[in-house]
C-alpha cells in the first residue's frame, strides 16, 4: 500500500532529525578505525594501508633470510643487484550491518517529553555507523534494500535503512497476526558483523532461534538493549488501562496496577537473564541502556563492545 503524503513528510522529518543528532553525537567521538585481525584464512576487500594477507599490491621490500625463496619477485630483482619481495596490502573484512527492531512496541515511550526507544536506538546506531564509515568501513542495514557503503555516505545509508525498516518478509496465513519473533534474515555477504538494537521483549526461544540463524553464517555481533525507564521500574499505580502497541487485542483495565509490579519485575528479570545467556553463548556483547541515559555515555559503552569485533576508537 502506497504511503500518504503526510506519512512521507513525517518520515522525512524524522529521518532528517535523527541524522543531524547522530552526526553531532558521532563527532564527539571522532574517527572509529578498524583493528587488523587478518589471517591467511580471513581476509576481505578493505585495504588497511599496510602489508599483510590480500591481493592488492602494496610495496617491494628487501629480501631477508627469514623469507622463503618462493617469495622473491624475480622481475623486480632483475632490475637491481639485490633481491626484493613483493608485498600485498593487508585486507580485512569490514562490513557492519545494523538493525533496529521494527516492532510497534519498540517505537514507544511512556513520557512524551522523552523520545521513543526506536529513535534513541537509531540515533546511537547511526552515530556509530558514521564513525565507522569515516574510518573506511562498509556500513548498511540488515535486510535493507540498498547495499552497505563506506565513507561519508555511511551515516545517511544506515539512518535511512533503519528509519525505513527492513524489507518486509512474506509470512504464511498461519503466521499472520501471530508473534513469530524477530525476523532476522542472514545476509548473502561474507565476513559481516552485526549491531542490533531492541527492547528484547518477546519469547526468548524465538529470539534464540533468530540469533542462531544469523550466527550460523556470521558469528560476530553486538546487541544494544534499549528500554524505557517505565519498563524497568513499572511505576504504575491505581486504575490503569494497558494495551500492547500495535496489537489487535483489546486493552486490559487494572484497578490496582501497583499490585502487578512484583510479578512484572520478576518476569522481566527472568526474561532478560535468559537473553543474556543466549547472547553469551554466541559471544555477543550485550549493552543495556534506558532512554533516560545520556547518549554519549551509552555510545561509549557501545564502542567498547564493538571493539570486541576487532574495531577500536
Amino acid at each position: 500500500m502506497a504511503e500518504s503524503a503526510s506519512v512521507r513528510s513525517d518520515k522525512s522529518q524524522r529521518l532528517q532529525r535523527l541524522r543531524l543528532e547522530a552526526e553531532a553525537l558521532s563527532a564527539a567521538f571522532g574517527r572509529v578505525e578498524s583493528k587488523a585481525r587478518a589471517s591467511a584464512n580471513d581476509f576481505g576487500d578493505s585495504g588497511r594501508k599496510r602489508a599483510g594477507v590480500g591481493e592488492s599490491f602494496w610495496q617491494y621490500r628487501r629480501f631477508v633470510r627469514e623469507d622463503g625463496a618462493d617469495r622473491i619477485d624475480w622481475r623486480r630483482s632483475g632490475r637491481d643487484d639485490k633481491l626484493f619481495v613483493r608485498e600485498t596490502e593487508l585486507e580485512t573484512a569490514r562490513t557492519v550491518l545494523f538493525w533496529s527492531d521494527p516492532a510497534p512496541g519498540f517505537d514507544w515511550r511512556f513520557d512524551n517529553s522523552r523520545e521513543s526507544k526506536a529513535d534513541y536506538a537509531i540515533t546511537l546506531l547511526t552515530a556509530l555507523a558514521a564513525s565507522l564509515g569515516r574510518g573506511g568501513e562498509k556500513c548498511g542495514g540488515l535486510m535493507a534494500a540498498r547495499p552497505a557503503v563506506a565513507g561519508s555516505e555511511a551515516l545517511a545509508r544506515v539512518c535511512e535503512s533503519l528509519v525505513e525498516g527492513p524489507i518486509a518478509r512474506q509470512v504464511s496465513d498461519t503466521q499472520a497476526g501471530l508473534d513469530v519473533g524477530p525476523q532476522l534474515e542472514p545476509p548473502g555477504a561474507k565476513r559481516v558483523a552485526f549491531v542490533l538494537a531492541s527492547d528484547l521483549f518477546g519469547e526468548p526461544q524465538a529470539w534464540k532461534d533468530a540469533l542462531n540463524r544469523l550466527a550460523e553464517h556470521q558469528r560476530a555481533g553486538v546487541m544494544l538493549a534499549i528500554n524505557d525507564p517505565a519498563e524497568i521500574m513499572f511505576p504504575f499505580t491505581g486504575r490503569v488501562r494497558f494495551q500492547q502497541p500495535g496489537a489487535s487485542e483489546p486493552s486490559v483495565v487494572v484497578g490496582k496496577a501497583e499490585a502487578l509490579q512484583a510479578a512484572y519485575l520478576e518476569r522481566f528479570s527472568a526474561q532478560r537473564a535468559v537473553m543474556r545467556d543466549s547472547l553469551a553463548a554466541l559471544n555477543w556483547p550485550l549493552v543495556e541502556a534506558q532512554t533516560s541515559e545520556d547518549k554519549q555515555d551509552v555510545l561509549a559503552r557501545l564502542i567498547l563492545a564493538v571493539r570486541s569485533l576487532g574495531l577500536t576508537v
